[in-house]
């Protein structure tokens, strides 16, 4: 079951399944690869800010190495409403 991580600090995150994913947006045309290295882990996190859907060694990496920017704030609430309608949450 799809589940927030983060939502109101740093990034706005969801932790999903990989079976989960393709579900509800195989038929969209999601793959279920990891959107950084094109590993297929059993459960990844969909990052709003970037869109994309990480294996759990990539979205470490990700948050490690980076900082929110506000001027991204308009793209990334769009992504994770969009995304939370998608898997009820």
């Amino acid at each position: 079951m799809a589940k927030i991580i983060s939502e109101n600090t740093d990034f706005k995150v969801v932790e999903v399944s990989r079976t989960e994913l393709m579900d509800k947006l195989g038929p969209l045309g999601s793959k279920g690869v990891c959107d950084f290295c094109m590993s297929e882990p059993e459960t990844g996190y969909y990052v709003a800010v970037l869109d994309q859907w990480l294996c759990p060694k990539c979205y470490n990496e990700f948050i490690q190495n980076n900082t929110p920017d506000p001027r991204d704030n308009w793209f990334e609430d769009v992504r994770f409403a969009w995304f939370k309608r998608q898997f009820h949450i």
